[in-house]
């Protein structure tokens, strides 16, 4: 991901009200939610490269999924292909 693309969906997350928690930043959240995505990883190896506690990996995945997934955020910006932009195969 690029760093300002990262940014702005920082600035999209804080414009609908989430903040940082006492101990991660909002950045942090994001970052492990987006690691775990992209890696595919086991939760052991995110702990280790987080130093994080295996509960607050989950945690913090587990409301960045919800996050994306509900309202507002689902409704506003993810968009289903028109169906002559879908490949025949799919």
């Amino acid at each position: 991901m690029y760093k300002e693309d990262f940014i702005q969906l920082i600035r999209e997350l804080r414009a609908m009200g989430h903040c940082d928690s006492k101990f991660v930043t909002l950045e942090e959240q994001l970052s492990i939610f987006l690691y775990t995505c992209v890696t595919g990883l086991t939760s052991r190896h995110v702990v280790e490269r987080f130093q994080r506690s295996n509960d607050t990996i989950s945690h913090y995945f587990k409301k960045m999924l919800f996050i994306f997934s509900d309202q507002p955020f689902y409704s506003t910006h993810v968009r289903f292909p028109d169906d002559e932009s879908v490949h025949p195969k799919i």
